[in-house]
């Protein structure tokens, strides 16, 4: 099998999660395997993390850049799809000169699913498979509390168009409430819409020193970690103001793991100018956070707080909570809050409302038997979303696109 992988981003789960665990199965596979992605993420550590695993077993093959404005308005974020669209194009073209593939992995349809809804596949006549990560427009429909918010408006009927791309065989999402809708209305080619579980890799390793007392944490605290790219998004400034409600108890501290950017920055600064004694209670590990780093803070933690603002799809970081056996604290709303709720998994709270925050962070604290439920809950959650199930699955879908010709 001779295949493609498309990624151009290395933030987030994608590079470092995804795309190592198709490699890994890949490699297990003896499958000749073409990574394709941008200079940019090349330079980033998920990436290199990659090519130390898996260096010798995947050819590096660079693609046109569109670097992502978070702060882009929602219409131009459309005209962006049909620039990534022709980068995605770009790539393939330059790429199948060189090498007759098998079958193509878009590891995030999201970037170009505007724009193939109407241009049809970036892959010429290859078939592939490609995983759809953000899409909500289902939601209120299914029973998922949510905002639809105009991109999601404008793409429910371009859903169904992705589905008639003839060279798309498979059409992967790990919100399986959006399979469901997909089968029970029975759009157009619905057969081709598979649920495949998101994973959260989070090895825990034995510390030494001890992980709290690496971060300077005391021993007794009650631990909250707020973990991964840190921003507003990341409700940061929610949590925040809920830590800083009178009702959060005293005993409970902020562990901010990874990444920040500069909104999050701003807004940790302003809250310890704003209560100075809080400096003893707010630690802090900035940057991307490797293995070894990923574990010493999940180790040194008792909770994972996962609440976003604007984002209602699914979260990694939930996932990371489960298999490192820590409940959560999540949003009353979108795909996390469902799953938090059906799947008991932590508190739910309104981010937006402080006293809801730190009502929520004192009952987890408050009743050990019900936080050993959500932990115990978790452990069955993620018992088979594995790095192994995953690469395993995403290459018996490309085989299967191979033999869908």
């Amino acid at each position: 099998m001779r295949i493609a992988i498309f990624e151009p981003e290395a933030d987030g789960h994608h590079m470092a999660s995804f795309v190592r665990a198709i490699l890994a199965e890949t490699s297990r596979r003896d499958w000749e395997v073409h990574l394709v992605t941008t200079e940019r993420s090349t330079k980033h550590p998920a990436y290199q993390i990659v090519a130390r695993e898996f260096g010798g077993k995947f050819q590096l093959h660079i693609m046109p850049d569109l670097v992502p404005d978070p702060k882009t308005p929602d219409f131009q974020r459309i005209f962006d799809h049909f620039r990534r669209w022709k980068n995605y194009n770009t790539a393939y073209k330059k790429l199948i000169q060189m090498v007759k593939l098998d079958a193509i992995y878009m590891v995030n349809l999201d970037q170009a699913d505007f724009a193939m809804g109407f241009k049809g596949s970036p892959f010429g006549q290859t078939p592939f498979v490609g995983s759809i990560m953000g899409r909500q427009f289902h939601g209120p429909e299914v029973g998922i509390k949510m905002q639809i918010g105009k991109r999601d408006a404008i793409f429910k009927p371009i859903y169904p168009r992705l589905l008639k791309i003839r060279t798309l065989k498979r059409l992967l999402c790990g919100d399986q409430s959006l399979i469901e809708y997909t089968h029970k209305m029975r759009m157009a080619n619905h057969e081709k819409a598979f649920y495949h579980a998101d994973i959260g890799p989070m090895p825990i390793m034995n510390h030494v020193p001890p992980a709290r007392e690496q971060l300077g944490i005391p021993a007794d605290h009650k631990v909250l970690l707020a973990y991964g790219a840190l921003s507003v998004r990341k409700g940061i400034g929610c949590l925040l103001d809920g830590f800083a409600h009178p009702d959060c108890p005293n005993n409970v501290s902020l562990l901010l793991a990874g990444r920040q950017d500069s909104e999050a920055e701003e807004a940790i600064l302003a809250h310890l100018n704003q209560n100075p004694d809080d400096k003893n209670r707010i630690f802090q590990l900035k940057g991307f956070l490797d293995d070894e780093h990923q574990s010493l803070v999940f180790t040194a933690s008792d909770a994972v707080w996962v609440g976003y603002l604007g984002w209602y799809g699914m979260s990694g970081v939930m996932i990371q909570a489960g298999t490192a056996k820590k409940p959560i604290i999540a949003m009353n709303e979108g795909l996390v809050g469902w799953l938090t709720e059906r799947e008991g998994l932590g508190e739910l709270c309104e981010i937006r409302n402080p006293a809801e925050v730190a009502h929520a962070i004192k009952r987890l604290f408050e009743y050990p038997a019900r936080l050993q439920g959500y932990i115990e809950a978790g452990i069955r959650f993620t018992a088979d979303r594995t790095e192994s199930v995953f690469g395993a699955g995403i290459c018996d879908h490309l085989l299967a696109a191979v033999e869908a010709k």
